[in-house]
């Protein structure tokens, strides 16, 4: 039970991971287009 609890947290954070990886490349694009400077004062 324990083995497959951790095998799920390991697999949730891999998710993460990738996810955040993407997001900052999709975000990085969309800087390039409109400043970076909405998205850091959190408009």
């Amino acid at each position: 039970e324990h083995l497959r609890l951790e095998h799920r947290r390991l697999e949730h954070l891999r998710l993460e991971h990738l996810w955040g990886l993407w997001r900052q490349e999709h975000w990085g694009r969309q800087d390039l287009r409109r400043g970076r400077r909405d998205m850091r004062r959190g408009r």
